[in-house]
């Protein structure tokens, strides 16, 4: 992957300019920003007159301060609260205000992979500098932190010359560096960051309820539920005595499959997810055939068979699998036949890819790596591509979606979205890392 650069060019104030400044350390850190990765220069801007910049002239201190501040949801908390405020004050630099106009920039994180979305913005009378790119840009995790931190510390190396150096910035960096060399502290505020919260803004019982049900679920898969706002352990397990299916994982698929997640994020998820459902079929030597509920049932240790995937009945609110001592239930949501097959897939699909005897493996509506990498198993484990194109034979219309559901057992939802995943068709709801081409992917 391709490396995070933000990049200031200083420049000095107009003469006559200092008293609009609300503070020294945005006079001192005036500059031309330009955000980039790799080649790909995101912060390309255009004057009301035409001229060309790198990007805004604007506070460096300004930008600093808001991804020191905002560092542990960036680095953490995925997309899916994205239609709140708060989810955008923190992740949107257009809010970052102060009177400059920043990038139309969106940061989002799946927890190993991080997106910078660029959007354009025309230039106007009350605006006079507009954006010009439309790009989505990933960066590693890794490269996300170095970029940053490499930012974060050139602001300041700039604020120390100009004798600027007991700055809220200083301050700022500094207590984020004691969180992140302490473990417990960093655990802390990485699941503050899951549940969509500043630092210090969570409910500490909530918080420690959290880090209990990690002591005996695993912190890894209660994070993932965190991610969700779903309920924790005591209600999950009260929802699987309750609700839950008899399953004995043991009597269904076993192994990992070839492209097993190397948890390094190097690949996309939907490319591992997609790989594992090839290879799994494979390896079972189903070429493209539809899967039945019996075998579906079968694979997923589930002994109620046909029946457990039929609608009705009680439902949990996130589907999983969870195991207590030697007991294993399936919880599924979703009220529907090709809803509780997909969400069973999933399951099966986290079971092939993640290794080792979790006891409990979530499937939610997150926006993590490990959910996108779920449903992208079971998106072509249900209805693998090149079957679906032979079956529709070019033909795309509602009717064909239709009839290519029935024949698969999905929704028509999931068609529609394997075809626009695949470039076939064009989407209203395209997932970044599931186009074609993504930038340093």
């Amino acid at each position: 992957m391709s490396d995070l650069q933000i990049q200031a060019d200083w420049k000095p104030a107009a003469q006559g300019a200092a008293d609009s400044f609300e503070a020294a350390e945005d006079e001192a850190t005036l500059g031309e920003i330009a955000v980039a990765v790799g080649n790909a220069l995101l912060t390309q801007a255009i004057t009301a007159t035409g001229e060309r910049r790198r990007g805004p002239r604007a506070s460096a201190c300004r930008l600093a301060e808001w991804l020191a501040w905002h560092w542990w949801r960036l680095r953490w908390e995925p997309s899916g609260n994205a239609h709140s405020i708060g989810w955008h004050q923190a992740h949107d630099m257009a809010c970052i205000g102060g009177g400059w106009l920043w990038p139309n920039i969106t940061i989002s994180s799946d927890g190993y992979r991080v997106v910078l979305h660029a959007k354009p913005s025309p230039p106007t009378q009350t605006e006079p500098l507009g954006y010009l790119n439309d790009m989505p840009a990933i960066v590693s995790g890794t490269m996300f932190e170095q970029g940053v931190d490499a930012f974060i510390e050139r602001v300041l190396r700039r604020l120390a010359d100009s004798a600027l150096g007991d700055s809220q910035l200083s301050i700022m960096r500094r207590e984020l560096q004691d969180d992140r060399q302490d473990a417990e502290a960093s655990r802390y505020r990485k699941i503050e960051a899951r549940l969509g919260c500043d630092p210090d803004a969570a409910d500490p019982a909530l918080i420690d309820q959290i880090i209990a049900a990690g002591d005996e679920f695993g912190l890894e898969a209660i994070e993932e539920v965190a991610a969700d706002n779903a309920p924790m352990a005591a209600q999950l397990r009260e929802t699987a005595q309750r609700s839950g299916i008899p399953a004995n994982p043991k009597q269904g698929a076993t192994g990992n499959v070839q492209m097993l997640w190397d948890r390094t994020g190097a690949y996309a998820p939907w490319r591992v997810g997609v790989a594992a459902a090839k290879d799994f079929r494979a390896r079972e030597r189903w070429g493209g055939e539809p899967i039945d509920d019996k075998r579906l049932a079968e694979l997923c240790g589930v002994s109620a068979g046909v029946a457990a995937l039929r609608g009705g009945g009680k439902r949990g609110q996130m589907a999983f699998l969870m195991r207590v001592r030697d007991d294993h239930r399936i919880v599924l949501r979703a009220a529907y036949g090709t809803g509780r097959r997909f969400e069973l897939a999933r399951l099966l699909g986290d079971r092939l890819l993640v290794a080792g005897d979790d006891r409990l493996r979530p499937a939610t509506r997150a926006y993590t790596y490990r959910q996108k990498m779920q449903r992208a198993f079971a998106a072509e484990f249900l209805c693998p591509i090149e079957s679906l194109k032979h079956e529709m034979d070019g033909d795309y219309s509602e009717e064909a979606v239709e009839a290519a559901a029935r024949q698969f057992s999905v929704s028509p939802l999931l068609v529609q979205m394997q075809l626009a995943n695949n470039g076939l068709v064009l989407s209203s709801r395209p997932e970044l890392d599931m186009q074609s081409v993504v930038l340093a992917a």
